[in-house]
């Protein structure tokens, strides 16, 4: 087996209300394929009543903790990991800290879903994005980058679904996002999720031609919001790591936060 097929770090289960599955079910799958590390990772609830719906509430959080927990006793024989997706907010990052450190979490992930455009949210997955936009999306994406708390950055090519147009603008926002990565030495998820979405998939491929340019290091995640997708579609990541000589940084997470 492959380095990509014995760790998954990156999936979601029924308490973000848009995935499927408990921690039990996501096991028995990763055990099926011969995963050895697994890491459950839903949304991070926030502290206050926002983005709602996609997302467990702060009450549900112990029952997630002990959820997973009770998990790691009854199937000893996986290496089964406790973390989150934590979207990038800056006035969030001491609470994402304090639950890390409250409930011993392993991990984080450092995400952006939204940005900020005249004070109002904008989801990237629903508002088309050109060149101002773009502008926003990137800086939130460096704001996230320059971030110390987390252990690896979900989907930096997520802008791509909503891409207007994909030009030399965007080519150099890119650049700068792969820039600051190798500055930071940030290790950047190719995420095969948006394989199962509509629009334009990622991972993307001209972005990771352009990361290739960069010391930066990857790891595949599948990102699974369904039992069924946690094992699926990591070989067209695992191609793009290949086609591009792009560093499998896996190894390097579990060594860090074991």
């Amino acid at each position: 087996m492959e380095l990509y097929e014995k760790i998954n770090l990156h999936s979601h289960i029924y308490r973000c209300h848009h995935a499927e599955g408990s921690v039990e079910d996501y096991v028995q799958e990763a055990l099926k394929h011969r995963v050895e590390v697994l890491g459950i990772s839903d949304h991070t609830p926030f502290p206050e009543k926002r983005d709602e719906g996609i997302r467990m509430e702060l009450e549900e959080f112990p029952d997630y903790v002990k959820e997973i927990e009770d998990a790691q006793k009854k199937y000893p024989q996986i290496k089964l990991l406790k973390g989150l997706e934590c979207d990038y907010t800056p006035e969030f990052m001491g609470f994402y800290s304090e639950l890390k450190e409250k409930y011993q979490l392993d991990y984080l992930i450092g995400s952006v879903h939204f940005f900020y455009e005249n004070g109002k949210m904008v989801d990237v997955f629903e508002e088309p994005l050109n060149h101002k936009r773009m502008r926003l999306y990137t800086d939130q994406m460096l704001g996230n980058l320059d971030t110390d708390i987390f252990d690896f950055i979900a989907h930096p090519d997520l802008f791509v679904m909503r891409l207007e147009t994909w030009d030399s603008y965007a080519e150099d926002c890119v650049r700068e996002m792969c820039k600051l990565a190798e500055k930071k030495k940030r290790v950047l998820e190719i995420n095969v999720n948006g394989l199962h979405k509509l629009g334009s998939p990622y991972p993307d491929r001209r972005f990771w031609k352009i990361a290739s340019e960069y010391q930066i290091g990857t790891i595949i995640n599948s990102d699974a919001h369904r039992v069924e997708n946690l094992c699926a579609e990591k070989e067209y990541g695992y191609q793009i790591q290949k086609k591009y000589c792009l560093r499998q940084s896996a190894q390097d997470i579990i060594e860090k936060i074991l």
